[in-house]
């Protein structure tokens, strides 16, 4: 498996010229503690973090000034385990995926622990071949697609809506 495959293409991201109260405003609303910082092509520039924001007063800074320049990123046909293997290392929760440059994805360390814990057999097929007694729900309002044996989900693990956003997909 490679990132490709495991990588969140829902994106919520923001450029440096948001102030970083706005900043704040969208990372509350989307329930994620950070985000890629992109410029008008989509190339990333940097990574706001809630560490970024909450160490730096006062908040009329722009994303800009205060974001992590040191961006560690992977291209999208990265293996998993190296994804693994840099958030580790460089003790980071996310990681832009890139395709020349340019951001496509994101994962987290909550998406390799959901595809380790997740079996074999669902997370190597396709989201069309699942069968066992897998149920299929889907968020409504980001479009994040969860197989699971379990039932209802608490939350999205993309945009963090709650259960109540969730409606159950029959497989054809």
């Amino acid at each position: 498996m490679n990132a490709k495959e495991l990588m969140t293409k829902d994106l919520v991201t923001c450029g440096p010229s948001m102030l970083i109260d706005d900043a704040a405003r969208r990372m509350l609303d989307r329930r994620i503690s950070g985000m890629p910082v992109v410029d008008e092509n989509g190339f990333v520039l940097g990574v706001l973090s809630e560490v970024d924001i909450i160490t730096r007063q006062p908040t009329q800074l722009t994303v800009g000034e205060v974001m992590t320049r040191a961006v560690i990123s992977a291209h999208e046909d990265t293996s998993i385990e190296r994804v693994a293997a840099q958030l580790a290392q460089h003790r980071i929760k996310r990681l832009p995926v890139t395709r020349e440059g340019v951001l496509v994805g994101i994962i987290t360390r909550s998406d390799l622990v959901r595809a380790m814990a997740a079996p074999a057999s669902v997370a190597a097929e396709p989201l069309s071949h699942h069968h066992g007694g897998a149920l299929i729900w889907r968020c409504t309002k980001c479009g994040h697609i969860e197989p699971r044996r379990d039932p209802l989900p608490d939350c999205c693990p993309h945009c963090g809506e709650t259960r109540e956003h969730f409606e159950f997909v029959e497989e054809d």
